[in-house]
This record gives C-alpha cells, structure tokens and sequence, in this order.
C-alpha cells in the first residue's frame, strides 16, 4: 500500500523504497537527488517544463544515453519517468 501525501502523490520514501529504484540509485546515486527535486513539494509554474527538465537531467544516468550499462534500458528510463511523473506536485494555481 502506497502511503499518499498532498495531492495523492506517494512520499518520496514510498517511491524511493521501491526495489528496482532503489538498485538504480545504488548504480548512479544521483538518481536519488533527481528524486528529491521532483519531490519538492512547492507547486511548479508549467508541471510539464519541469518533467522534461528532469528527463534532461537524467539522461546521462538513465536510458539508451546512459553512462551505465546496466542503467541503459528503456524500463529503467521509463520507470525513473514514472517515478517524476507521480512525485511532481500540481501547477500552481
């Protein structure tokens, strides 16, 4: 069960405990602070700039660009995205 905050977006302990997130962390520990930035919970301007400034962000650590090889699948990418997607706080009003 997904413990759920403002919103009903998970914790970033929630997200983060998950077993594959947590290997890809362990492999690139900027992932974490990634997490933390998505996780912020002050409401964003344009939600999705700050999506795509994340994927951005994460390309180089995640993904078919990433420096990894064990980090360069696209379930992994996929996974961090989904990740960014439900701990990204609502637009600000």
């Amino acid at each position: 069960m997904i413990t759920e905050i403002h919103n009903n977006r998970p914790s970033i302990e929630t997200v983060v405990a998950e077993h594959q997130l947590q290997r890809m962390i362990e492999l690139e520990p900027y992932i974490l602070t990634l997490l933390e930035i998505a996780a912020d919970p002050e409401p964003r301007d344009n939600r999705w700039i700050s999506y795509e400034a994340l994927k951005r962000l994460a390309d180089p650590y995640v993904g078919w660009n990433a420096r990894r090889a064990e980090l360069q699948t696209h379930e992994q990418h996929d996974m961090l995205m989904s990740a960014f997607d439900r701990l990204l706080p609502e637009e600000a009003s």
